[in-house]
């Protein structure tokens, strides 16, 4: 029998970079999570996959689906170098996926999913300069928008409250 040994495991982990909270996941090629760790359980909120069955399709952006799946196809052999992903918690985020084929003989095959969340410095800039330059635009869109510190003080509150 042929199986993924460690220090395989240990590369395609390491091969995520050096983020602090990586969320690893085995799952089956019809997307059924039958593992997660701590981190991905956590942050995604979902129930303890062993009691409960979890589909990782599900947490997907629709538009990214058939892109997972092509993955799942064509990592026959061979670790996939990264796809980007966003995956759903109330709303979509973007991380990073790794997948790697786990070898097994006579067992249905399964996929090792190392991801992290993205958030690089082009992304946060992107972001901080439409803030910059939209955020009255995006204020007075709102009705009854209030804006308060941790103690409950009144920071701001658009014309419509």
């Amino acid at each position: 029998m042929k199986k993924t040994c460690w220090t395989t495991l240990k590369q395609l982990i390491g091969k995520t970079g050096p983020q602090t909270e990586r969320f690893l996941t085995v799952i089956d090629h019809q997307g059924r999570i039958t593992c997660a760790n701590a981190t991905m359980i956590r942050n995604l909120e979902l129930n303890d996959p062993r009691v409960a069955y979890i589909n990782f399709f599900d947490l997907v952006h629709p538009a990214h689906l058939c892109e997972l799946k092509n993955a799942l196809v064509q990592s026959g052999g061979a670790t996939c170098n990264g796809i980007e992903l966003h995956i759903k918690n109330g709303h979509y985020h973007p991380m990073k996926w790794q997948i790697s084929p786990l070898h097994a003989d006579n067992q249905e095959k399964k996929f090792l999913c190392v991801g992290y969340k993205i958030v690089d410095d082009v992304r946060m800039n992107r972001f901080n300069q439409l803030l910059k330059n939209n955020c009255q635009l995006i204020i007075e869109g709102f009705t009854g928008l209030i804006f308060h510190d941790i103690k409950g003080e009144l920071i701001a509150a658009n014309q419509d409250t």
